[in-house]
């Protein structure tokens, strides 16, 4: 192995191992939040030495000279930009969503809008709270300022309003485990990790060589069969098409099962709680990023038998930007672009879309998601025959999918957050 590809293959390894420690962090952590956390450090710095690893790939050889494609870069671009956006929102949904936990809770007197009390309704002492209250100017804290007293007092108040929970025994459940026990545990389980993960990579052949048959067959058969130039779409929604039509019902069957068992426990609110980020930098940058975010979902499902990326991938993006739309703006906002009837929908269609294309085929007297159409002009939109047409099902699925998901989330945890204050 040459010096150029061993540093490429220690980045790519650097990589994975961030990604396995930070899997292996998630699982030790107890609370959502704090995963999130663990998740949007380890998997940022992840993906920073893989994206080095592609460009060093993509615009150096062996021997050092440099060489810029139209490809390279639009590869480039396209993983780099689906490796960060992922930690972004989630950096950005869980800072928003702690926010909301720690904030004080400030308990005042019944007054009415201007500063004063009622004589009926609130007592002499509350009269004179109101007075003090009234006019109180309102100040602005630092970033950082009383940022520890703040999450303390937010603690204290939560634990004391929370009753604990007992077992038939008597003994207090649900304790947290402490930071040195879940270090300890992290210390012990990663070596071992990250030993497999080093032992299983030093067996791979060279960065960017594939030297199996399987795949040499589909490189030489693919673009004169199909007339797509992204072959591994081609393998998933053709060669392979029914694995691919049972892996899109794995996401819906999860989706459906999640939905009703959540808003079976939940009580319905007609009244949406009031959910707004303050920070004029947070939503200025989330604003800016829902037009991308929802341009690439759109590119990556559109082209994705030409180009990197699918049906799958462009869903995944798709969700994000509207997550991006409650994380930078508000909960109305992201209802309001996500009615839930409209995902339903979307969900179902995108399923059964996939199989009625199959059926489709069966009805011809071919076999089941047999390519029925004719294989157009390589490298258009137009190639590819049905694979297009699978293609998009997957798309619409997989993103109704994600926002049902994501909407369950919010209403089961990050909202019942501001509900409780």
């Amino acid at each position: 192995m040459s010096p150029f590809n061993l540093a490429v293959t220690a980045l790519l390894a650097a990589g994975v191992a961030c990604e396995v420690l930070c899997a292996l962090g998630v699982l030790v952590m107890r609370g959502p939040f704090q995963k999130l956390h663990y998740a949007s450090a380890g998997t940022t710095v992840g993906a920073f030495f893989i994206g080095l690893a592609i460009v060093a790939r993509e615009t150096l050889h062996a021997g050092g000279a440099v060489e810029v494609s139209a490809g390279g870069l639009e590869v480039l671009a396209a993983v780099c930009f689906m490796f960060l956006l992922g930690p972004a929102v989630t950096i950005l949904t869980a800072r928003t969503a702690r926010r909301l936990e720690h904030e004080p809770v400030e308990i005042t007197p019944n007054c009415g809008h201007d500063g004063r009390a009622g004589p009926r309704s609130v007592a002499a002492g509350d009269r004179e709270q109101c007075l003090r209250t009234r006019r109180r100017p309102t100040l602005r804290r630092l970033p950082s300022a009383g940022r520890r007293a703040l999450r303390a007092r937010g603690r204290h108040r939560r634990d004391a309003a929370r009753p604990a929970r007992r077992d038939p025994e008597g003994s207090p459940e649900g304790r947290p485990l402490s930071r040195r026990l879940r270090l300890g545990v992290f210390a012990a389980t990663a070596p071992v990790f990250a030993a497999l993960v080093f032992w299983g990579l030093a067996g791979l052949p060279d960065f960017g060589h594939y030297n199996h048959a399987y795949g040499k067959i589909l490189n030489r058969v693919a673009p004169v069969e199909r007339h797509t130039s992204n072959v591994v779409s081609a393998t998933t929604f053709d060669y392979r098409g029914f694995d691919t039509l049972g892996e899109e019902f794995i996401l819906f069957a999860s989706a459906m099962g999640v939905a009703l068992l959540l808003r079976d426990t939940r009580d319905r609110k007609s009244e949406r709680p009031y959910d707004r980020v303050d920070n004029d930098a947070v939503q200025l940058l989330g604003i800016l990023m829902v037009p991308v975010t929802v341009l690439l979902g759109l590119w990556l499902a559109a082209y994705g038998y030409i180009t990197p990326g699918g049906g799958f991938q462009g869903g995944v993006v798709l969700a994000a930007g509207l997550v991006l739309l409650w994380a930078a703006g508000r909960y109305r906002a992201y209802r309001a672009a996500s009615p839930m009837e409209l995902v339903e929908l979307a969900e179902g269609v995108g399923a059964g879309g996939y199989v009625v294309v199959g059926l489709a085929a069966l009805v011809s007297g071919a076999p089941f998601l047999h390519n029925l159409l004719g294989p157009g002009d390589f490298g258009t939109l137009l190639s590819g025959g049905s694979i297009p047409l699978l293609n998009w099902a997957a798309a619409i699925e997989v993103a109704a999918a994600n926002v049902l998901l994501f909407h369950e989330f919010f209403e089961e945890y990050v909202l019942s957050l501001r509900s409780r204050r």
